[in-house]
């Protein structure tokens, strides 16, 4: 985790300083010779106890600064030649361990109270309640309180995010989900990219540039803020109750 946040009173660290300990943990990781070093900034949701501290003015982070360590963090891959498996990952093999994508295109089945689970045409949350999903179980229900049919555009978009975060898009993926080829939204929002250099077109592959990995390391986190992160708050509001509502809506 990278972004440490500064608490008036009790840690108050520079950027530098920040930087400088986010090197030496990648260091210290390679040394160890883990196989796979991810990245993020650390979040603090409205529903974690360190929150109040956010209320009071207390805690600081240099969110316009998340630049500055996706570069150090791509510097350190190419100085040891290691891989970059996806915007937030690098690994000493052309290969990852990840999950968070095949919540995004699937299957992955969670097990769990909150665990999310996405066959690839159908997704469900599990309930959040532990007590809730235990009886769920014992009923032989479904322990889910959120699900829904993915439809092929879902499906699409959704591949197309995936893609990205791999700082890779490849057409002819598309078509391992039942398409006939990338839809042509898609592509025109790839010539955009190109056009602001944000993408390098290798026939049917486009590869993000250094820009460009940091521009969709952004978007993720603003992703992971504004969707799972906020789904997760509300879920978690929900399921102190067994009367669970019909739609659940984002604002």
């Amino acid at each position: 985790m990278f972004l440490a946040p500064s608490i008036d009173g009790y840690v108050e660290l520079t950027l530098g300083e920040k930087i400088e300990a986010f090197r030496g943990d990648l260091e210290k990781s390679y040394e160890l010779g883990v196989h796979q070093i991810t990245f993020y900034p650390t979040v603090i949701p409205w529903y974690s106890p360190g929150y109040r501290l956010v209320e009071l003015g207390r805690v600081r982070q240099e969110v316009d600064s998340i630049d500055r360590f996706v570069d150090e963090a791509m510097d350190f891959a190419e100085d040891r030649g290691l891989h970059i498996a996806r915007v937030y990952s690098i690994s000493s093999k052309p290969y990852e361990y990840a999950t968070v994508n095949l919540e995004m295109v699937g299957p992955l089945l969670g097990f769990g109270a909150g665990a999310w689970s996405n066959t690839g045409l159908y997704q469900y949350v599990n309930l959040h309640s532990v007590s809730h999903y235990i009886s769920a179980i014992e009923r032989d229900a479904l322990p889910a309180m959120y699900s829904r049919n993915m439809s092929a555009s879902s499906r699409a978009w959704r591949l197309f995010f995936d893609q990205l975060t791999t700082a890779r898009v490849d057409e002819e993926a598309f078509r391992s989900i039942g398409l006939k080829g990338m839809p042509l939204k898609m592509k025109l929002l790839l010539k955009v990219m190109e056009l602001n250099s944000l993408v390098r077109r290798d026939g049917s592959t486009y590869r993000l540039t250094r820009r460009g990995i940091k521009e969709v390391y952004k978007f993720v986190t603003n992703y992971i803020i504004e969707v799972p992160i906020k789904a997760t708050g509300l879920f978690i509001q929900v399921s102190r109750s067994e009367d669970y509502p019909e739609v659940v809506k984002l604002s």
